[in-house]
C-alpha cells in the first residue's frame, strides 16, 4: 500500500478490476483507491467547471475499469459515471467501463 500511489500514477493503461458493489467499487479495490491520493498535489486547479486536485503525474491515455457481477441498470450507470470521475482525478484521457457476469470472463478482456 505503501507505493500505490506511485505504481497508479506510472500505469498506463491502468486496468481495475472489481465486483461491482451497488454502483462502485468492493471495498477493497476501493481501499487501495483511497490511499493512492498520492497521486494528486495539494493544490487545486478549475477543470471542466469543477474544482479538482492537481496531478503529480503527466496526463496518461486509458484508465480501463472492469467490473464483474449481477447489477441492475442504474448500478451500471452510476459505475460508468463513477469510471468518468475517476478518470478525470487520476489524470486519464480515456475511460472504459465493461461490465461481466462472472471474474472468469474478464480473462478475454485484458489478453
Amino acid at each position: 500500500m505503501k507505493h500505490a500511489g506511485a505504481l497508479i500514477g506510472q500505469s498506463d493503461p491502468l486496468i481495475i478490476i472489481s465486483r461491482l458493489c451497488y454502483g462502485g467499487y468492493s471495498p477493497g479495490v476501493k481501499a487501495v483507491l483511497d490511499r493512492a491520493i498520492g497521486i494528486s498535489l495539494p493544490f487545486f486547479t478549475w477543470r471542466g467547471g469543477q474544482t479538482h486536485h492537481i496531478g503529480r503525474y503527466p496526463q496518461r491515455k486509458l484508465l480501463r475499469i472492469l467490473f464483474y457481477g449481477d447489477c441492475t441498470e442504474s448500478e451500471r450507470q452510476t459505475a460508468t459515471e463513477l469510471a468518468e470521475r475517476n478518470r478525470l482525478n487520476l489524470g486519464y484521457k480515456t475511460a472504459e467501463t465493461l461490465f461481466f457476469q462472472n471474474p472468469a470472463q474478464i480473462r478475454g478482456a485484458i489478453s
